[in-house]
């Protein structure tokens, strides 16, 4: 029996929620990630000890770029359209545009509430910076993985036949070819040999 596959957008939420305080069973019925799902992410993300680090030494500078690129995009936005134009439209387009220029006040205080650790819900700007780092960090462990594989392979290092199965998902999860590598029974060292 498969297991359904969570989203990584899905993934910062259930954490964000979890280090709010609020309850498994709660998080489960909001977000639709099972409780074993919900454990498991928690578990991924401490795993992952170095990258939620370099996200929250980061976070202020993370944070000011993306208000930065929001006003700078309501900037382009505001010099298309003339005062001209703006008198045409119905009360509700003026309302509606009155009202998308009053974001900016929501984007700064969303910022410093981010950066307060407090809870917001202007997440989508959190999940695509925090996306784009684990992006980074993945890149950086399928090279790792990939520089390994090719030196077993140029210099022909045995690899424990117990191992096998291990390397295969590997080299599934990396998208690394794995073939020329000589898997035997020999004393398991090939952890050690990966650090």
């Amino acid at each position: 029996m498969s297991k359904k596959k969570v989203s990584d957008t899905k993934k910062v939420v259930v954490k964000s929620l979890v280090d709010a305080g609020l309850p498994y069973r709660e998080i489960s019925e909001t977000v639709g990630v099972s409780l074993g799902h919900i454990s498991t992410i928690v578990k991924e993300f401490e795993a992952n000890k170095e990258l939620v680090a370099w996200f929250k030494q980061n976070k202020a500078e993370i944070l000011l770029k993306a208000q930065h690129d929001n006003l700078n995009l309501q900037e382009v936005i505001r010099k298309t359209i003339t005062e001209e134009e703006i008198k045409g439209w119905t009360p509700d387009q003026r309302q509606r545009w009155y009202s998308a220029l009053g974001i900016n006040f929501g984007i700064v205080f969303d910022k410093s509430r981010l950066e307060n650790d407090e809870s917001s819900s202007n997440l989508k700007i959190l999940v695509a910076h925090i996306q784009a780092a684990q992006e980074r960090w993945f890149e950086k462990q399928d090279h790792e993985f990939a520089e390994w594989v090719d030196k077993h392979r140029r210099e022909r290092i045995p690899i424990p036949s117990q191992e096998f199965k291990r390397i295969q998902e590997e080299a599934q999860r990396h998208n690394v070819d794995v073939s020329g590598l000589i898997f035997q029974d020999v004393p398991n060292t090939s952890s050690e040999d990966r650090k």
